[in-house]
């Protein structure tokens, strides 16, 4: 019994051995999976890595089944943080190794392998047809480092590594091929390159082409063409339109082009079917080679690209690739797709028809190195899904003179984008290689309604410059900033027509988006009617400035000119916003931003430390809206004509008033209490206290928004502990009563109770805490009455007193307060006067004109203000009730105008200088006229202006007057302005005629005139007195230096 049960024993023993021995040889394995076509040999081997550098095999080609946006390229480029992906099980990437050569093993690095295994096929093959499985398993799922693939050593001359699994996505990061390694399968490791910006980068201190010390950047001009012109019909492209592949064809001549060379295009049809060896491109630039067609129109690259499906679908089409190539310009070709079926203007759902390539023109770094010097240049990009031009970490790319329209998806999730510029998600680049900055967009035309934006930028792009490009009915914002971080860049001179969202936005909500980044500069855009905003920053965007831009023609109800929401730092000046006839359009609109309401309410906030200077908003249905916000600046702005309401500041400004009397008053006490500690306790016996306040409410403006009283302190005793103690607070009519005189007794009472206001409850718990009382009712009458405040805190007379102790320490903050919020008030501040003339003769009239300015800072009209003219020198000159001004004899004559506008009354005044001049009761009329310089100019008194001939013939200028004057003076200012001009511009040789009936006489010769107005000096001529309706100058010699004219004043008089 013994034996037969020691036996089994024995046996299950030996077995367990064998079996822990059989786990821990397989988990020496480099992959713990069944292979049948590892051997022995290498199943005993150990992946290990060294510090020394282990032989790799180099790859000479590669090609892939297929990819995203993430190039076959990325997985051979040395960067662990590019990667190659792709979806979809047995799509694969093959490597050449140019001859053949032993492989035993591979390195394969995975995108997110520490947290996620994939599982892959090893295929090896010397003729690219017949291929043999040499490995089948999973990665660990435990790292982003190298894993070793091993398999028994094989020759061969092409390895292809094959995505499978349950997961159809291969990403992977690195491949290594390596041959046999005496010490197993050693590994290179692979260096994880630096992240962020270089430390040492200088921070760009302005928007735009412009370097951090602040020196400009010129942008590059394209290479010469100095080599060959290889034709690609030479090659075999056939132009006809014949439904063949003709990518093969111009890939051939790109490939044999060397750099100075351009491969040319004649105008025709060019059908691209297949792909270059990253599966997924029809074609492939290399540095220093272009690519041109004949004409923008004639020549057309027709992808077949065209649905997910069908014969030549990818996941992931380009038509053109970049990656890490300079010294490129792509020329006079319209790049479209075969894809024939419905577009969409659907901004949320994708088109169900969408198709043809993802991206027309893909630009990009590749293993850290950045694509630049890049020119596009007369493109028409139509028929995509994705991107028209993609510029993506790299920089000095331009795109120019080029169309982009017809998108063929335009829902979210990034379709539909004209020029997207992008630096790299998340991570700023700012001093490295493949850093986003000095791209330009410019003279380009955006057609919607199928483009979801024109030109975006987003993921730390920064000195970027978007100019003089044409956007017309783009679905959402036309130029956007994509709520990634972009910053520093520059947005000028663009037109904006139409579109369903905002002409400019700054921000972007959904998914990771929220701020754009600090510095974006937009200015001088001309932007019409938009279906909801000319420009709108939110979400958190911050330190933005607007400037410049002109804004008109709005017509949807509801739309809006600049819209500031949660808009830290930004500068609103000199912009004009008119003519915006919308149902409730505002000009300008500052709102509190709930945040992205798909993202917990991201970038929430209200705009604070805003300037809105200088801006013209007039003539809309309504100008400025200030709703929320805190720190905001209006200053010198123009708010008029606005048929509905010119402005509104809803911001309520806090101010916090000390009390001017504080005291307790005790019920038959034989003196004041301590003014220290203000008491309150109810009942109604002698020991009944009540405390009184008093607030001096004059400095006080505005509308009242709030009023609180603060107090600080707590309940001695309540009828149990812990519990809290009722207070209530009451209005106080008779605000006579002072600390010094304040009694409680048969002889003298305090002032009365009023209203009740509010009562809180003041905590027994022995921790003095503030408490907050509502006056809000109470302060607004007191404003409007005699702008003092009483008030009194007191208990129930009718239920027993339970003390009540509020601080008031001297000196200490501590003490009552009065916290009251107004809105701004908006008055008349000045009032300005201008008349039709300045100069007047006697007898002769002009009208006065008297316009308001806020003290906003906004410019007013005095339409609905009662306006009184008076003449302060009534011996010169007399004013009547409509504001004409009559002169009556010479000299200096001062009008004052009065306005009284909602109560508030204002004074100008003006001053007119009457002259015997008769030179401004003329009619003048000149040879021609040099710019906005005009002939009215030599009458306005003023040696700063004059008019100015156009040199281009001989000037003159005649004065006529409709009855005959009497004349022996004239005087002549001419030359540059004094002081901001130079000398030597006077007339030099001019004659002095008179009509004599109907014959003209010479009056005065001058020559070699020295009198210049730029030392305030005038030409005299005095000659015996003539009658004349008409006199003229002909200017022989206009200047000493040119042949323009430069006359500042004419004085034209008789003298005793």
């Amino acid at each position: 019994m013994r034996n037969r049960v020691k036996r089994p024993i024995s046996f299950i023993l030996i077995l367990c051995i064998l079996i822990t021995s059989f786990i821990s040889v397989r988990a020496e394995q480099v992959q713990a999976v069944e292979n049948p076509n590892v051997s022995e040999d290498a199943e005993d081997e150990a992946a290990a890595s060294t510090d020394d550098q282990v032989n790799q095999l180099p790859i000479e080609e590669y090609r892939a089944s297929g990819s995203d946006s993430n190039i076959p390229e990325y997985a051979i480029d040395g960067d662990i943080t590019s990667r190659w992906s792709v979806f979809g099980d047995g799509q694969w990437i093959e490597l050449d190794l140019g001859s053949q050569k032993e492989v035993s093993y591979l390195g394969v690095a995975f995108y997110r392998g520490d947290n996620r295994a994939k599982a892959i096929d090893i295929e090896v093959s010397n003729d690219q047809t017949t291929w043999t499985k040499v490995y089948s398993g999973t990665s660990s799922g435990t790292t982003i480092q190298l894993e070793a693939f091993g398999f028994e050593t094989v020759t061969a001359r092409y390895v292809r590594v094959v995505g499978r699994g349950e997961n159809e996505w291969t990403s992977i990061t690195e491949i290594h091929l390596y041959p046999p390694h005496p010490d197993g399968f050693v590994l290179n490791d692979l260096e994880i390159p630096p992240t962020g910006p270089d430390p040492d980068a200088p921070i760009p201190t302005k928007p735009g082409l412009y370097y951090a010390d602040g020196k400009p950047h010129k942008p590059h001009e394209p290479q010469a063409v100095k080599g060959r012109k290889l034709n690609a019909v030479a090659f075999g492209a056939n132009p006809s339109n014949n439904g063949e592949d003709d990518a093969k064809a111009i890939r051939e001549a790109l490939n044999k082009a060397k750099p100075g060379d351009i491969v040319y295009l004649p105008n025709g049809h060019y059908q691209l079917s297949s792909m270059s060896n990253d599966g997924v491109s029809h074609l492939t630039m290399k540095s220093g080679v272009q690519l041109r067609g004949e004409t923008q129109d004639g020549v057309l690259l027709v992808s077949d690209h065209a649905n997910e499906f069908g014969e030549h679908a990818t996941n992931y089409g380009i038509v053109i690739r970049i990656a890490a190539q300079n010294n490129i310009k792509i020329s006079n070709m319209t790049i479209t797709s075969s894809w024939n079926l419905n577009y969409s203007t659907d901004t949320r759902v994708a088109n169900p028809d969408r198709g043809g390539p993802k991206q027309a023109i893909y630009i990009t770094s590749s293993g850290g190195k950045p694509s630049y010097n890049i020119t596009l240049d007369r493109l028409t990009v139509e028929k995509f899904q994705r991107i028209g031009v993609a510029i993506i970490n790299s920089h000095d790319v331009i795109v120019e003179n080029s169309l982009f329209r017809n998108a063929t998806d335009v829902a979210e999730g990034g379709s539909g984008y004209g020029v997207s510029i992008e630096g790299k998600p998340k991570e700023s680049r700012l001093g490295r290689e493949d850093d986003s900055y000095f791209n330009v967009v410019r003279h380009n035309r955006f057609i919607g309604p199928y483009l979801r934006h024109g030109t975006l930028m987003q993921f730390y792009t920064h000195n970027n410059l978007i100019e003089n490009n044409k956007y017309k009915n783009i679905a959402l914002d036309s130029i956007d900033f994509h709520g990634e971080d972009e910053y520093m860049n520059e947005v000028r001179f663009n037109h904006i027509v139409g579109g369903g969202e905002a002409a400019i936005g700054v921000g972007n909500p959904g998914a990771t988006h929220d701020a754009a980044g600090p510095g974006n500069y937009i200015h001088n855009n001309v932007i019409k009617n938009v279906d909801r905003y000319g420009i709108q920053v939110y979400l958190g965007s911050p330190k933005t400035v607007i400037e410049n831009n002109t804004i008109i023609h709005f017509t949807k109800a509801g739309s809006q000119g600049i819209r500031l929401k949660n808009a830290p730092g930004t500068i609103v000046k000199n912009n004009k916003i008119y003519d915006n006839k919308a149902n409730e359009f505002w000009g300008i609109i500052a709102l509190e931003d709930k945040g992205d309401p798909g993202n917990a309410g991201n970038g929430a906030g209200i705009p604070k430390d805003i300037v809105i200077q200088n801006n013209r908003v007039t003539g809309n249905t309504n100008g400025v809206n200030i709703s929320y916000g805190t720190n905001i600046l209006l200053s010198g702005n123009k708010i008029s004509a606005n048929t509905e309401t010119d402005y509104v500041n809803s911001v309520a400004i806090p101010k916090q008033l000390s009390g001017i009397e504080a005291a307790s008053v005790q019920k038959n006490a034989s003196a004041p209490l301590e003014a220290s500690d203000l008491l309150v306790k109810g009942g109604d016996d002698d020991s009944t206290i009540r405390t009184y306040l008093k607030y001096d409410l004059s400095q006080l403006s505005g509308k009242i928004a709030t009023a609180r009283l603060y107090v600080y302190g707590r309940a001695l005793e309540s009828k149990n502990e812990k519990t809290t103690v009722a207070n209530s607070l009451y209005g106080v009519e008779d605000d006579s009563w002072n600390v010094n005189d304040l009694m409680w007794d048969s002889n003298d009472a305090p002032p009365a109770l009023g209203d009740h206001l509010s009562t809180i409850k003041v905590k027994d718990d022995g921790v003095d805490a503030w408490y907050v009382f509502d006056v809000t009712l109470f302060v607004k009458d007191q404003l409007a009455g005699d702008k003092t405040a009483s008030l009194a805190i007191a208990q129930n007379p009718e239920l027993t007193g339970y003390l009540t102790q509020l601080y008031n320490g001297e000196g200490s903050d501590k003490r009552p307060y009065l916290r009251v919020e107004t809105y701004p008030v908006v008055e008349l501040a000045s009032v300005t006067v201008t008349a039709d003339k300045t100069q007047l003769a006697p007898n002769t009239s002009t009208l006065l004109h008297a316009s308001g300015k806020m003290n906003t800072g906004s410019d007013t009209s005095l339409e609905d203000a009662e306006i009184v003219y008076e003449s302060l020198t009534p011996e010169l000159a007399s004013v009547d009730s409509s504001g004409e001004v009559t002169a009556l004899k010479e000299g200096n004559a001062v009008i004052k105008v009065t306005a009284t506008l909602d109560g508030v009354t204002k004074s100008g005044t003006i001053m007119l200088i009457v002259t015997n001049n008769l030179a401004i009761t003329a009619q003048l009329s000149v040879d021609s006229t040099l710019g906005t310089n005009v002939k009215e100019r030599v009458v306005d008194g003023n040696l700063s202006t004059r008019w100015l001939s156009s040199g281009t013939q001989p000037p003159f200028l005649k004065l006529d007057w409709t009855s005959a004057q009497t004349i022996n003076q004239v005087k002549l200012w001419s030359g540059h302005v004094p002081v901001t001009g130079s000398a030597g511009w006077h007339v030099k040789d001019f004659d002095l005629e008179y009509l004599d009936g109907s014959e003209w006489k010479t009056l005065q010769v001058v020559r070699n005139n020295d009198k210049d107005a730029f030392k305030e000096q005038f030409t005299l001529l005095e000659f015996d007195p003539i009658m004349t309706t008409s006199i003229r100058f002909k200017f022989v010699s206009p200047s000493w230096k040119d042949t323009i004219a430069r006359i500042n004043e004419v004085d034209v008089k008789f003298v005793q």
